[in-house]
């Protein structure tokens, strides 16, 4: 499903996947799901790929799994799901058959560009980021960063930049998306 995704996570999935050697079967019927992930259809089976939350129905009823995946998100990882669609046979939810657990990489400068600023008087740095509460403040902790909002859309996060610049000024902005 991901090597059919512009998302940034997938091309790291699929990247993976290719080091490995991994073979990568053709997707049919690819459909993204802004904010939370793709459906499509794999070897004829109707499959989803994405965030917790598109599987919730799921998880609700698997507490190994959801621990697991808190687990992930605590040490600051960002967790895909993947899965079958709930086709037929009375299922409601979508069936979890594994997950991916992805790490970004801290750019060493980076703690020490934050310490650096609260070292010249900056008083607020603040993260917008399209990953999950727990992985987000993971990694705020780990930086030093005081304010965090997470599971932003890119157009959310402009909004909040705008949000951000009438409560405090002067905003300088670093970073994707």
């Amino acid at each position: 499903m991901e090597s059919r995704s512009e998302h940034p996570l997938a091309r790291a999935i699929v990247r993976a996947a290719e080091r490995e050697a991994m073979a990568i079967p053709p997707v049919s019927d690819f459909r993204a799901l802004p904010g939370a992930g793709a459906r499509g259809r794999v070897n004829g089976q109707a499959v989803l790929v994405g965030s917790p939350e598109l599987f919730a129905a799921a998880l609700a009823e698997d507490d190994t799994r959801r621990r697991q995946i808190e687990r992930l998100q605590d040490e600051g990882k960002t967790v895909v799901l993947g899965g079958t669609e709930p086709v037929g046979n009375g299922r409601r939810s979508a069936d979890v058959l594994g997950l991916i657990a992805i790490q970004d990489t801290i750019r060493p400068q980076a703690k020490e560009a934050i310490a650096a600023l609260y070292a010249q008087g900056v008083e607020k740095v603040v993260m917008l980021t399209g990953d999950n509460p727990r992985t987000a403040w993971a990694i705020a902790r780990e930086l030093g960063i005081n304010e965090v909002y997470a599971e932003l859309k890119p157009e959310e996060k402009a909004v909040r930049v705008r949000e951000l610049t009438r409560r405090y000024g002067h905003v300088v902005r670093s970073g994707t998306g």
